[in-house]
C-alpha cells in the first residue's frame, strides 16, 4: 500500500541577491509585512547560471524565507517591487512536515492579527 505524502500548508521561499544590503533589506521588508516569519542570509554563493546565451557566474546571497503557501503571491509582488534582479529568483518549496511547536509559531508570526 503506497503511503500518501501529506504536506504542511508552509513553504520556504528562495531568491538570491548579489548585495548583503538588498538581501537584509528584502527580510526586512517582509518580517514588516508579516509575510514571513524568518529569513536566513546565505553569504558569499557561488552561482553559475546561463543568462542571455551565455553562462555566467557571480558570488550571490541567497535568502531564504519560511511562511505559508496562502502568502506567495504578497511575497512575489513584493520581491519584484523592490530587487533589483530584472529576473529575480524566486521558487517556493513545500514543507512537508515540521515539529509541531515550530510549525505552531511559524503560524502564529505569519498571522496579521498578531501585531
Amino acid at each position: 500500500m503506497e503511503k500518501k505524502t501529506q504536506r504542511t500548508p508552509f513553504i520556504l521561499v528562495v531568491t538570491s541577491t548579489s548585495d548583503e544590503q538588498e538581501a537584509r533589506r528584502i527580510v526586512h521588508v517582509l518580517l514588516e509585512q508579516r509575510l514571513i516569519a524568518a529569513g536566513k542570509i546565505l553569504r558569499d554563493v557561488e552561482s553559475r547560471y546561463w543568462w542571455q546565451g551565455k553562462i555566467e557566474a557571480a558570488r550571490e546571497y541567497v535568502v531564504v524565507l519560511k511562511t505559508r503557501q496562502d502568502r506567495f503571491k504578497e511575497i512575489d509582488e513584493t520581491i519584484h517591487a523592490i530587487h533589483s534582479y530584472h529576473v529575480p529568483e524566486l521558487i517556493a518549496l513545500p514543507i512537508v512536515d515540521g515539529a509541531p511547536s515550530y510549525l505552531t509559531w511559524l503560524q502564529d508570526a505569519t498571522s496579521p492579527e498578531r501585531h
